[in-house]
């Protein structure tokens, strides 16, 4: 029986050592939503510098049913529009001068449009006197989100029973980066590529693209999904206008997109989606970010998008929301 248990014992110690590691070491180290994705040690000294760069306050508003305040400027939008002190809207809203409401996912199921439409149909807006809407959604997904609207009634979000939510344990977590470290690259959530000069502010990683898979999504994209993400577009802009209320509609630019060109010997294709929106560009309430974006990068400015995330950095949010500015200001005097 001592012999059994010492032998127990022994394949314990390097499983417990591993889970030390992991826990001590590696954890510690984890930074950006990539980082903690991709199980990549970024570490925290990256984000220091930027960090110290952020607005010093938020004067972006999380709506709520009982809402007595009024608003000019309300968003809808996914996590492009959760960035909270360095998000788009907090710019925003001071070059404003005015705080801004946020309507904020509580769950992924309904799409930033529809969520928009929602309230636009129950009334919350004419409440709170919103004069413009403001809808954001990621590259990768606006084309489906915008096929999959629903304009004629509320749909309503299903609730998720919290209890059913259930928190990996420890071991789980080891496991799961194990298995994430030694899996080959292609398969990964979180993919690296090499680009031909540093665009971050990181001597280790500086000069290398950690982006989502699911940047390369629009591999996939069918003509006529684009075709009818047209059509539904200009749906929802009459829609809001027949209200009473302006209407804008923010692509948040993958990460992929916006250095895609700076990558040396890429083996994926480069992403055209927003070539068939070209049109579109001409009109004031449609804004492609990536034409705002890829210039900035051009023209050698760091941390346009963060190293370690897949979102862009507080630079991207002031220039995002310098041209939501301009386009407001045109709204308002073609009104």
């Amino acid at each position: 029986m001592k012999k059994f248990t010492l032998k127990f014992i022994l394949v314990l110690i390097p499983i417990y050592i591993v889970v030390i590691y992991y826990e001590f070491y590696v954890v510690p180290n984890f930074s950006g939503d990539l980082g903690y994705l991709g199980k990549i040690q970024f570490g925290k000294e990256y984000m220091i510098p930027i960090e110290k760069n952020y607005l010093k306050n938020s004067r972006v508003d999380t709506f709520s049913t009982i809402q007595n305040h009024q608003y000019k400027i309300a968003t809808s939008g996914d996590s492009f529009s959760q960035q909270n002190i360095y998000g788009y809207q907090n710019y925003l809203s001071n070059l404003e001068n005015k705080n801004i409401l946020n309507f904020k996912r509580v769950w992924s199921s309904l799409s930033p449009e529809q969520i928009a439409i929602n309230h636009l149909k129950s009334g919350d807006l004419k409440k709170t006197n919103t004069k413009i809407v403001i809808v954001e959604c990621a590259e990768k997904s606006f084309i489906g989100r915008l096929n999959s609207l629903e304009f004629d009634s509320i749909v309503i979000e299903p609730k998720i029973a919290l209890g059913k939510i259930k928190e990996k344990s420890l071991i789980e977590k080891v496991a799961e980066w194990i298995r994430v470290s030694i899996w080959d690259i292609n398969k990964r959530v979180v993919i690296k590529a090499d680009l031909n000069d540093y665009y971050f502010e990181d001597t280790i990683r500086g000069n290398k693209l950690y982006y989502y898979n699911e940047d390369l999504l629009f591999r996939a994209v069918k003509l006529n999904e684009i075709k009818q993400a047209k059509i539904n577009l200009i749906k929802m802009k009459r829609l809001f206008e027949s209200s009473g209320i302006k209407f804008i509609y923010l692509v948040a630019a993958d990460k992929y997109n916006v250095y895609q060109s700076f990558i040396k010997n890429n083996k994926y294709p480069n992403n055209t989606i927003m070539e068939h929106f070209k049109e579109f560009e001409k009109m004031k309430f449609f804004i492609n970010t990536n034409i705002i974006l890829i210039p900035m990068v051009n023209n050698g400015i760091k941390d346009v998008y963060m190293m370690n995330d897949s979102h862009w950095s507080y630079k991207g949010s002031e220039a995002v929301a310098k041209e939501l500015h301009n386009r407001i200001k045109l709204l308002e005097i073609e009104n």
